[in-house]
């Protein structure tokens, strides 16, 4: 039976999920808490990719909602919604766009 101490490194943590599932995290080698350049352009990559899209996606999400919402009360309008609707949404994919090349940018540039 392994002791606690051995599980778990100097420079780092353990996690034990249950009595066989135990996630240990190492800093690094030779007692380095720094984080390499590499990985840590990749952390802001998928911060900026996931938090640019969660915006967009909620937006375009409550557009159409609302739109649908719009024409089951005045189905007449239903082609001024729609179009509306359209432009909206292409607005706010515009801005998940500029979110993904923007951490493009971030991974390979700088």
């Amino acid at each position: 039976m392994l002791r606690a101490t051995r599980l778990f490194p100097p420079c780092g943590f353990g996690i034990r999920l249950g009595p066989k599932i135990i996630i240990i995290v190492h800093f690094g080698a030779n007692n380095s808490h720094f984080m390499e350049v590499e990985s840590a352009k990749l952390i802001a990559m998928a911060i900026a990719a996931g938090l640019g899209v969660l915006g967009p996606g909620i937006g375009i999400g409550l557009i159409g909602g609302n739109a649908m919402q719009a024409i089951g009360r005045n189905p007449e309008a239903s082609g001024k919604v729609v179009s509306n609707m359209i432009l909206a949404i292409v607005f706010a994919e515009a801005l998940g766009i500029l979110a993904l090349v923007v951490s493009f940018i971030i991974r390979f540039v700088g």
